[in-house]
């Protein structure tokens, strides 16, 4: 014999969808601040790939590829402006680790992190 589970219902208006990313019962508000987060961070990227000349600000893995492509000699790429902004990030990163381990609560540390990253104006 096999067992099979029930189809989970979802209901037509997906309130579901909003009280999940708000209010989750075991993470809190965590997925929607990531959520959140994700499309800052793209939107930042964008911005920042097209008005800063070829430099990202939000994540750092273009940054290494066009610094690679800086040393290679490839017209157009800026090997100062890659490592400023892997300088940044580092410094960035060290600053959040220090904060964290002197904070308790993870709620109003990822908070205050959303609010930072959504209300920075370069």
């Amino acid at each position: 014999m096999t067992s099979t589970s029930p189809t989970p219902r979802i209901p037509a208006s997906r309130p579901w969808l909003s009280r999940n990313l708000i209010a989750d019962p075991r993470f809190g508000p965590l997925p929607g601040l990531l959520l959140l987060l994700t499309v800052v961070t793209g939107v930042v990227d964008a911005i920042s790939i097209l008005a800063l000349g070829r430099v990202f600000v939000a994540n750092m893995t273009g940054n290494v590829v066009f610094a690679g492509f800086a040393i290679a000699g490839a017209p157009g790429f800026s090997l100062s402006a890659s490592l400023f902004a892997l300088a940044g990030f580092l410094a960035g990163a060290t600053a959040g680790a220090i904060i964290t381990r002197a904070g308790q609560d993870r709620g109003a540390l990822l908070r205050a992190g959303a609010l930072a990253s959504c209300c920075y104006q370069p």
